[in-house]
């Protein structure tokens, strides 16, 4: 059987908490150094890697190893495409769809090197800053979670390439510890950590585990993605205490050539909040859910129960059509008001958790799209004139922020939820906002002038173009750094709407608040921004959960520095595969393997 080897961090249950990486020096970098007097270190001789292999790669790629699992990589895009500016894009940069820019040579065809790690990589090419393709010339590929796809780029061992497993030798480059991965080292409560080594996937070789006291002989814990995890459970050394690995090879038993140091002291101690392991969620898009209120409907509101297939007088006609155009606009009235009207019905669920969809100012009815951080949707809420509200504000001064009757009524409601013990988690899309946000509205009136000018990812004033997220132009969004976000005033802003909505009388008192946040899009955003918003927010409340729609491997996320958890994708399609799939249905034994 095939075991998990990332804890599933789901909306629903944390197993297993994660923790940050201890203080340990590089391999080979030992601080703190402590053993046994006259003990031979390290305990065996240490084996040699051979060197790395690049593997099958396509034709628009090459690389060459520059040894300690780096490599320089040559990306190639074809003289066909057609582009003003081609730029790189992937999981090594943190999607950032104009930090890596292509130059076009002699011969017409764009290209660029970049170094990278040795590892599974995903990329695509941004044309012009706008169109997202996958690379033409390779077809390893994966779906992106857009409908689209993404292009897979295998570098050595780490990306499971160029390894011949009959090959005792070469199994070697497989043998792998990262103590800065929760999949490598873990605390255990106070006393003890999980200490884990890797190699190649179908071995079973008599691992063991030296300098943490006697010999520990490792297991082997499961699979991840064509590697094969031991692991050993260690008591915490009262010290800082140096550990290695020893592996059997043809030549004898040889120890891994990295030692590290173990700081019992210094390994930080994670942890997700205990009622967010047992809780029961309960998820509403408002404007779907119920409509409470029927004053602060929208213009052109459907009836509730009204034929989907039938077109409303409004919806007739037109270029687009009912199903290019329409049917996507649809706003059925749901409301807050209706939410409160079923709260008893909820809680005698059993819920104790409830999840809601973005609820501030927004055009569309699933409102991903915020005109306003700082207030409740007014279709949601009380039906009043948002723009009278926001005009008598600075929206780069929260001092003089007010809080509207939609406000108020959202207030109410998570009031109303805690009475009942349901906590409150709120969406927080802070990669784009929509066309209408007032600072989006000033910059494309104003240009240059605009006092927000270095909000937005502009890419030229006259015309003025602007790049949106997954290149609607409708969604667009804020301007990036390696670092997170290009303007810190765009940064300010958003904590100051996280202190707004966690604590709204600003008492410090966070009982008045929202308890949760679920984070859209974070990949678009570089890590450091989340490491920092997640301070702002664990210094409102300790207890906050913080769970991000990461749709691939997430162990980078979930370190103790950015969240707590990741919306589960991962097992929602495995598990749709094998439940909803009729001619691509999984069997047990390959969504087992899936898990």
């Amino acid at each position: 059987m095939t075991l998990p080897l990332e804890p599933i961090l789901s909306a629903v249950s944390l197993a297993l908490p994660l923790v940050a990486p201890p203080c340990a020096g590089a391999a080979g970098q030992d601080v703190g150094v402590v053993e046994a007097k006259d003990a031979p270190w390290p305990p065996a001789p240490p084996f040699e890697r051979p060197a790395e292999r690049a593997g099958s790669l396509p034709a628009s790629v090459v690389a060459e190893s520059l040894g300690s699992g780096r490599w320089r990589v040559r990306f190639v895009l074809d003289s066909t495409v057609s582009a003003e500016r081609v730029f790189l894009a992937g999981s090594f940069s943190g999607w950032d769809a104009q930090g890596i820019e292509l130059a076009r040579g002699a011969d017409g065809r764009w290209a660029v090197e970049v170094e990278l790690d040795s590892g599974r990589h995903l990329y695509k090419f941004v044309l012009d800053g706008e169109r997202w393709i996958p690379d033409p010339l390779n077809q390893q590929r994966e779906g992106d979670g857009h409908g689209g796809s993404n292009t897979i780029l295998a570098l050595g061992a780490e990306g499971g390439g160029a390894i011949d497993l009959e090959d005792t030798d070469l199994q070697l480059l497989l043998w792998r510890h990262d103590p800065t991965r929760p999949v490598h080292l873990q605390r255990l409560g106070e006393d003890e950590a999980l200490v884990r080594y890797r190699g190649a996937a179908g071995t079973a070789p008599a691992l063991t585990l030296e300098g943490l006291g006697e010999p520990l002989p490792m297991h082997a814990a499961g699979t991840l993605e064509g590697f094969t995890f031991y692991e050993a459970r260690v008591a915490l050394p009262e010290e800082p205490t140096r550990y290695t690995f020893l592996v059997p090879t043809e030549a004898g038993l040889r120890a891994d050539p990295g030692t590290w140091t173990l700081d019992g002291q210094d390994l930080p101690r994670f942890r997700t909040p205990d009622w967010a392991k047992e809780a029961t969620w309960y998820q509403i898009m408002p404007d779907r859910f119920r409509n409470g209120d029927p004053d602060n409907d929208p213009e052109n509101v459907r009836p509730w129960r009204s034929d989907w297939y039938a077109p409303s007088p409004h919806e007739e006609g037109g270029e687009l059509g009912l199903w290019d155009w329409h049917i996507y606009k649809r706003q059925y009235g749901g409301d807050l008001a209706g939410v409160l009207s079923q709260l008893d019905h909820i809680a005698s669920l059993g819920v104790t958790a409830l999840y809601f969809n973005p609820v501030f100012e927004a055009e569309s009815h699933h409102k991903y799209e915020a005109t306003d951080y700082r207030h409740v949707d007014t279709g949601l809420g009380m039906g009043e004139d948002w723009e009278q509200v926001a005009a008598r504000e600075d929206l780069r001064d929260p001092s003089t922020w007010q809080w509207s009757p939609s406000d108020k009524l959202f207030l109410e409601l998570i009031a109303a939820c805690h009475e009942r013990g349901i906590r409150v988690v709120i969406d927080g899309v802070w990669n784009h906002v929509g066309q209408r946000h007032p600072a989006f509205a000033d910059v494309r009136e104003r240009r240059e002038e605009s006092p927000y000018r270095d909000w937005f990812d502009v890419t030229s004033w006259e015309p003025f173009r602007h790049n949106g997220w997954a290149g609607f132009g409708d969604l667009p969004v804020f301007k990036k750094t390696a670092n997170g976000l290009y303007s810190r005033e765009v940064e300010a802003h958003i904590h100051a709407v996280t202190r707004r909505w966690m604590d709204p009388n600003g008492d410090g008192d966070p009982s008045d608040g929202v308890d949760s946040w679920r984070l859209d899009v974070p990949m678009e955003i570089a890590m450091p921004f989340w490491e920092r918003w997640r301070r702002v927010v664990k210094s409102i409340n300790p207890e906050a959960y913080l769970s991000g729609e990461v749709w691939d491997r997430a162990d980078a996320w979930l370190d103790g520095t950015r969240f707590d958890a990741v919306m589960n994708y991962r097992f929602a399609d495995a598990a749709i595969a094998w439940i909803g799939f009729e001619d691509r249905k999984l069997s047990v034994s390959e969504l087992d393997q899936r898990l």
